[in-house]
Formats: structure tokens, C-alpha cells, sequence
């Protein structure tokens, strides 16, 4: 008797932990943009991105979603270019961040923007400026 009265109560407080923390655990994981930079206003220190996802077609087009973020003071910003000869694993031209000036990030350029929950609004924390180079 005592066993299942000890088993009930830790299945009741396992189930009110998940509940109690289920909120908190979802708004934790960063969510990420990605599409080409379709405006930047430094007035009104805002990014406006074209983004591709979920991928849909509509009248032979691909639909593509406007998304608007305000970068902040702390906002890390980062290019993802390849390597002049080897980096730092040893591979000819591999992909390197290297620091970027915030706000060199141009018009028709590809970005990821990593957005956090911070409260009710999403902040973004990094832009990486990724170029592409086709050899």
C-alpha cells in the first residue's frame, strides 16, 4: 500500500513538471531565417529578408515570405566565406565565419538570421552574411 501511494505521488509531481515546464523548454530553441535580403533601413534598423519555407508553388512560382527583424546592439554579425587555401581542419576552401561590421549586410545578399524568445517578441541574436563562391 505504501509502495503505490509513493508511486502516485511521484507520477503526480513527474506530470506537473512537464506541465508546469513544457512552456518554458518550447520558447528556449532558436529559430532561424534564412532568404536573400530583399531591404535594409538603417533608419529604422530593420532587415527585411525573402524567404523560401515551406516550400510552395503557386502559379509556377515559388512563394516566397516577407520576414522583418530588428537586430540589436548585441547582435553578433558574422560572413560565411570560403577559405584562402587551407582552414583551420586542414580542407582547401572551406567555409569560415569571419566578424562583420553590423549593418554591412547588403541588398540581395543571403542571410541567416537567428531569432530568440525573449518574452513575447523574438530578438534576433546573429546574422551570418553567407557568399556564395562556385568553383
Amino acid at each position: 500500500m505504501a509502495v503505490r501511494r509513493c508511486w502516485r505521488t511521484l507520477t503526480a509531481a513527474g506530470l506537473a513538471l512537464l506541465i508546469l515546464g513544457g512552456p518554458g523548454w518550447a520558447q528556449g530553441a532558436p529559430v532561424r531565417q534564412s532568404g536573400i535580403v530583399a531591404a535594409v533601413d538603417r533608419s529604422a534598423g530593420t532587415i527585411t529578408i525573402e524567404s523560401v519555407g515551406p516550400w510552395q508553388v503557386r502559379d509556377g512560382l515559388t512563394v516566397t515570405t516577407r520576414v522583418t527583424v530588428k537586430p540589436e546592439a548585441l547582435t553578433a554579425w558574422a560572413r560565411a566565406r570560403r577559405a584562402q587555401g587551407a582552414g583551420p581542419s586542414g580542407w582547401e576552401g572551406e567555409f569560415i565565419e569571419v566578424p562583420q561590421g553590423a549593418w554591412e549586410v547588403k541588398t540581395g545578399e543571403y542571410v541567416t538570421i537567428q531569432l530568440d524568445r525573449a518574452g513575447d517578441r523574438q530578438v534576433a541574436t546573429r546574422v551570418t552574411v553567407s557568399e556564395f563562391d562556385t568553383r
